[in-house]
């Protein structure tokens, strides 16, 4: 076994694993092959790691990897030299070896980290090996400040704010951690990706519930008929043998998303319909290639809150809390006009549709609130707390919505995020529908979040009623509760 393996994170490593709990950490961008950030509690989304990594063998031939402990395992069961299993190609230590080339998608994904950064700290590193540290002037070019931990003098000690030569596990640790607690980084606006225009290619996955044929074949139709191309999952019509109320196994639920962000040609990912199951494919997500890939669309709602919010935890993208196009109400004959057109018109026109606010919609405490949308299906919401994906609501305006939750419920769940510090901080909320919900779930939402003392709109048709319109999630917008609107500040794709 490589010495390496017996390695152990020190308390650096672990004071970036409050960083990063505590909502300021955007990525860890590692030249160590070890693993110890991950070992030490860092997500694996988060890690960039531009050598590589001693824990996964990589086939030469399809460039698939599969964890080392399986390739020992065929070793010591007497196969000296185990070939890939799907090509039958030789496989090596997925590292960057003497005269390979670092792969392309880990360094601009550790490039966009430096250009999205406010802080960059250089940590045990003589910034003298490049190109990783170019990664410097290109932080400090986009002006982030700069502190840099080292026991030696580094070319870039000039540029930083601050230079530290104390021992890495004395040193982050006091950088990192507050004698009271550290504050979390209130929401920022996130980057929106790019409207759809007629020719583009959307690929319709199912991550959650099983799919009815006819309504996926309305579905296509409909996306067809707008002008785009669209792709469906390989297993969007299985369904899991044991767990019948998912379309087919974690693994190839996760897999058809992933294979249609990573695709190239595909600029929106539609999830076909809700249910449940979102949830267990995030852990199965290969973040960092996704990261890489570039800024793609996701639209759906209910289940996929749990996407909404890995997508902007994981890849810092504004998204689309949008109706599911394999549902009756999209797909169907009887599909509601007004649901679809606003659909289409926020994927392809967003300047048109900025403002939302019509219907029965009333003020349940006045005001007017500034802020980033959150938020979505409150069951998922309360069910991430404690997960690496929740995303505090401190500077947003809080958007939420349920289906068939009694009022008990509702209250507990409520309960589990104002407890959590959820709410700690949120500017306003903004209530969607609450089908199938308690006759007075609406009043009992208003009464638990009275103590916000925050303006509270209700009555905006989004969520499962119908219509049912498209909201973004990590764009600006203004709550205006007495005039009943929600104003976005920018169009919800740019």
């Amino acid at each position: 076994e490589h010495p390496a393996w017996h390695a152990q994170p020190n308390d650096g490593h672990r004071a970036l694993v409050d960083l990063e709990r505590a909502g300021r950490l955007r990525a860890i961008v590692t030249q160590n092959i070890d693993g110890l950030h991950q070992r030490a509690g860092s997500s694996s989304a988060r890690v960039i790691e531009i050598h590589g990594t001693l824990y996964d063998v990589e086939c030469l031939g399809c460039a698939r990897r599969t964890p080392i402990r399986e390739n020992l395992d065929r070793v010591e069961a007497g196969e000296p030299d185990p070939r890939c299993l799907v090509c039958g190609e030789i496989q090596k230590a997925a590292t960057i070896s003497f005269g390979q080339s670092l792969r392309p998608e880990v360094l601009r994904a550790a490039r966009r980290a430096a250009q999205d950064c406010d802080l960059m700290l250089a940590v045990g590193t003589t910034l003298q090996v490049h190109p990783a540290a170019g990664l410097v002037d290109v932080a400090v070019a986009a002006g982030a400040r700069l502190v840099i931990v080292n026991r030696d003098p580094t070319p870039y000690d000039g540029a930083a704010s601050a230079v530290l030569r104390d021992p890495i596990g004395e040193a982050l640790p006091r950088l990192v951690r507050r004698p009271r607690g550290m504050t979390r980084a209130p929401l920022r606006s996130l980057h929106r990706p790019r409207r759809l225009v007629p020719g583009d290619t959307v690929a319709v996955v199912a991550t959650s519930g099983p799919l009815v044929a006819d309504r996926l074949a309305g579905a296509v139709a409909l996306l067809e008929s707008w002008g785009l191309t669209v792709q469906v999952g390989q297993h969007a019509l299985d369904r899991e043998p044991v767990f019948a109320h998912h379309a087919g196994t974690d693994a190839d639920r996760a897999g058809d998303l992933q294979a249609a962000w990573c695709d190239p040609s595909v600029a929106a990912v539609l999830v076909a319909r809700g249910g449940s199951g979102a949830a267990r494919v995030l852990d199965r997500l290969d973040w960092p290639a996704m990261r890489a890939a570039g800024p793609t669309l996701l639209v759906g709602y209910s289940d996929v809150t749990a996407l909404h919010q890995a997508v902007a935890t994981h890849l810092g993208l504004a998204s689309l809390f949008g109706p599911m196009v394999a549902t009756a109400v999209v797909a169907s004959e009887s599909r509601d006009a007004t649901t679809v057109e606003h659909l289409r018109r926020t994927l392809f026109e967003p300047e048109t549709v900025q403002t939302i606010g019509t219907g029965d919609v009333r003020a349940v405490r006045g005001g007017t609130a500034r802020g980033v949308l959150t938020g979505g299906t409150l069951s998922l919401l309360a069910g991430s707390v404690g997960c690496l994906e929740s995303r505090p609501a401190e500077g947003g305006i809080v958007l939420l919505e349920d289906v068939g939750e009694p009022a008990f419920r509702l209250d507990n769940r409520l309960t589990q995020l104002v407890r959590s510090g959820w709410f700690a901080g949120v500017r306003g909320v903004a209530m969607g529908t609450w089908v199938d919900c308690a006759p007075d779930a609406e009043s009992v939402v208003a009464a638990r979040l009275a103590q916000l003392g925050v303006p509270v709109l209700a009555g905006l048709p989004f969520g499962h009623g119908v219509p049912a319109l498209t909201v973004p999630l990590g764009v600006a917008a203004e709550l205006d509760a007495d005039a009943g609107t929600l104003v976005l500040e920018v169009p919800a794709l740019a």
